[in-house]
């Protein structure tokens, strides 16, 4: 690409930074970007502070001499477009040293990375930053990529602060293009110290995928296309209009828009009032207690949806009451009312539902659900237990066996089962309710010379042998394998996967 004398000049002048070099004792300033000594007002002044050149009128950064080293180095990344077939973007690196008195000492401008784009979104990348010359690049949706080695290593960053766009072409660059009437010229002239929609590549392929940005601008929500452009903002497609692509109702619309250029917190509110219907003055109990901050899901759910379904009273009085309670846990809340609801609780009694002291009513909550878990289950087990008692004959006249050192032992009930379990440090216990229904049979395979000693356990089920394991779900060795063969001849049972 051949550059024009507006382009070095934005290269040289526009993507580094520029400064003014001070000193109060030496009543000394001198101005990088018009490269002479100027008159600045000292007073006040220090470091890091934005002022506009007296000479240039250009927006500088103050810099102490006295704090500058003998020389200071800075880098940055300037962008281009051109527009051929394809529209092609440009990278430039703009490295340059100035000496300690602010006096330029080095420039050099390379460019080292080209994208094109077609209509389709489709990218292609060549990287020129190393010795290798010109090469193709790998590229995804945030970054550039090179090959070195076989391995690809991150290029280049566009979205870093030193980052400029050349804009005085853009408007030819899209002419005819999908773009064209995207505003993106617009766009990137905009005055922000959002420095994320410098990323060019992001703009183009955000807005094949929606134009939101194009309707942003037009209204003058300057911030919100910043956020667009760099993906912070909801992909919505097939929505017709900016309040359903911001996913806003129309009144809250009409509101940003009476207050002018958004921020996207703005945003973020009106998109939970909507999403829960309720008023402005109740935002900052939303945000306190329930605003997860999800950039990329405006809708997604809070635990306020999960209160909501126990708690029959506005948002405001939830926060009414949250704000009396020192260190209030909204899960902690959460878990409290979802326990009420258990138990059978009237919520719609102000005494349950705003107990004065949570911690003492949550944990009065526990102890009632642990009391009432312990009944269910010992009912459980006593139902499994003369469930598997009628059983159980059947089983010891079928599957009674002994050979050899070995023998089949049918547990005596199903506490027997879970004792086995934990003997062997296996799941057995967890068999239970199936073995008290008849789903499936369990069965202790004992040394004879110890039958009480837990040795191997086996599983039954539908004519087949399907595990037999050990302790620590160890698999049989040779003799259990070889006993466990000759028990399944005898009972008419299909060996599993265990010999």
């Amino acid at each position: 690409m051949k550059l024009t004398a507006a382009m070095q000049r934005f290269l040289k002048d526009d993507v580094v930074p520029n400064y003014i070099i001070y000193s109060r004792d030496e009543q000394y300033a001198y101005c990088t970007h018009c490269q002479k000594e100027v008159t600045i007002e000292f007073k006040g002044t220090r470091p890091g502070r934005k002022i506009q050149c007296p000479s240039c009128k250009k927006m500088v950064t103050l810099k102490s001499k006295g704090k500058t080293k003998n020389s200071f180095f800075d880098h940055g990344v300037g962008i281009i477009m051109e527009k051929l077939d394809e529209v092609i973007i440009h990278y430039y690196d703009v490295d340059k040293t100035y000496r300690k008195d602010g006096t330029l000492d080095y420039c050099n401008i390379h460019e080292c990375l080209r994208e094109s784009f077609d209509e389709n979104g489709f990218i292609e990348a060549w990287d020129n930053s190393w010795s290798y010359g010109w090469k193709k690049c790998k590229v995804n949706d945030y970054s550039t990529y090179y090959i070195a080695k076989g391995e690809p290593v991150l290029h280049i960053n566009t979205n870093w602060q030193h980052t400029n766009i050349y804009t005085k072409n853009i408007k030819d660059v899209i002419a005819g293009t999908v773009w064209e009437k995207s505003c993106m010229d617009g766009i990137f002239k905009l005055k922000t110290e959002n420095y994320y929609w410098r990323n060019v590549r992001n703009f183009l392929l955000g807005y094949l995928k929606t134009p939101i940005d194009e309707y942003l601008y037009k209204v003058g929500f300057y911030e919100l296309v910043s956020c667009s452009v760099f993906g912070h903002l909801p992909e919505r497609p097939y929505e017709r209009t900016l309040p359903e692509m911001l996913v806003v109702n129309k009144e809250h619309y009409k509101e940003m828009l009476k207050q002018g250029n958004p921020t996207y917190d703005e945003l973020r509110k009106r998109q939970r009032m909507t999403q829960y219907n309720f008023p402005e003055c109740d935002w900052e109990i939303f945000k306190k207690y329930f605003e997860d901050r999800s950039y990329y899901d405006p809708f997604g759910t809070t635990i306020w949806d999960e209160i909501k379904k126990y708690f029959p009273k506005t948002l405001h009085q939830f926060g009414k009451y949250a704000n009396t309670i020192p260190g209030f846990d909204t899960k902690y809340y959460r878990d409290y009312l979802d326990m009420c609801h258990q138990l059978g609780y009237d919520l719609n009694n102000t005494f349950v539902l705003f107990p004065r002291d949570l911690n003492q009513a949550h944990d009065l909550c526990v102890d009632a659900i642990n009391r009432r878990n312990e009944r269910k289950a010992k009912r459980e087990a006593r139902k499994q237990a003369k469930s598997y008692e009628s059983l159980r004959p059947k089983y010891v006249e079928q599957y009674s066996y002994d050979k050899g050192n070995l023998s089949i032992i049918v547990p005596e009930d199903t506490e027997e089962i879970s004792k086995e379990g934990q003997a062997l440090h296996h799941c057995v216990g967890s068999y239970v309710a199936r073995v008290a229904n008849g789903e499936t049979i369990i069965l202790f395979v004992r040394r004879k010379k110890s039958l009480k000693k837990s040795y191997y356990t086996m599983e039954v089920k539908n004519g087949e042998i399907v595990q037999c394991r050990g302790f620590k779900n160890d698999d049989c060795n040779t003799e259990v394998k070889r006993f466990i063969k000759s028990f399944a001849k005898d009972a008419h049972l299909r060996m599993g996967d265990i010999a």
